[in-house]
């Protein structure tokens, strides 16, 4: 979950493929409409990583997901490996 209001953010973090922000949300909201993340449904979550691009749009990620009882995973990049 890259951005909650920027389609072109979302797009370009998943490898600049079109649409994907569309097909995400539209996924989630039905998700949220069978009942998942209700009191004794399985719960979802959504995760970030953090970066220039996005930055600035975390704390929207963060109040949106909490709002519709989804768990937002917030991950940093790091260096790994060698």
């Amino acid at each position: 979950m890259n951005s909650v209001t920027e389609p072109q953010i979302f797009d370009d973090m998943v490898g600049g493929i079109n649409g994907t922000f569309e097909k995400v949300h539209k996924t989630i909201k039905l998700l949220l409409k069978l009942g998942y993340s209700n009191d004794g449904a399985p719960g979802l979550a959504v995760e970030t990583v953090v970066c220039s691009d996005n930055i600035e749009q975390i704390p929207e990620i963060w109040r949106w997901a909490r709002e519709k009882k989804i768990l937002p995973i917030v991950e940093l990049i790091t260096h790994q490996g060698r």
